[in-house]
């Protein structure tokens, strides 16, 4: 499970190998600490906050991912977000913002982002989540704390697509194995 430590601030890059999907997987694998984080609490998966992150609609949680044609993090949508964050939280004692691909920020974006870095709200965790962190700026990794995922277990993305693509066990355990821990690779075997 991913744990955010209480040192800098609640600012983390989470990577993983080229290839093994994005955080959406690897959160459902991984880490079931956003209700901890929004709340300090476990997540029990029957509260408010638990129900409304797994619907995304938490008004504190903050998720963004490369759109448009160019398939890129705007500035606009950074600018957006960086406003809501300055403010109280609504719901919880804190703000999670998600930047699922942050390698994909534009040049602006990624200034921007960086500005929030060096003086994030303190009742705000940032989380940067990439599978190419060379492709980011170094100023925005140095002064993030990095977290490294592995590869998902044959067994994890094979229950997962049983869950998520109600498919039957043995196909799901073959598209796991050649989807080589990537649910998202795994998928694209299964739509085949």
């Amino acid at each position: 499970s991913l744990r955010m430590s209480p040192g800098p601030r609640g600012k983390v890059i989470l990577s993983s190998s080229a290839g093994s999907g994005s955080l959406a997987e690897e959160s459902q694998a991984k880490s079931r600490d956003l209700p901890g984080w929004l709340h300090a609490q476990r997540p029990c998966d029957a509260c408010d906050s638990c129900i409304r992150i797994e619907r995304h609609s938490h008004p504190d949680l903050h998720e963004l991912r490369p759109q448009g044609p160019s398939l890129s993090i705007p500035i606009e949508e950074i600018r957006r977000v960086i406003e809501r964050i300055g403010l109280r939280p609504y719901f919880s004692r804190r703000s999670v913002v998600i930047l699922d691909g942050a390698d994909r920020l534009t040049e602006e974006a990624a200034n921007s982002v960086l500005k929030t870095l060096e003086e994030p709200p303190s009742s705000a965790h940032l989380l940067l989540v990439t599978s190419q962190v060379a492709r980011c700026l170094p100023t925005i990794v140095s002064r993030c704390q990095a977290i490294r995922f592995q590869r998902l277990s044959p067994d994890v993305v094979a229950d997962l697509l049983i869950q998520q693509q109600a498919c039957e066990p043995s196909l799901a355990a073959q598209a796991s194995r050649l989807g080589q821990g990537s649910v998202t690779d795994a998928t694209e075997i299964l739509k085949r």
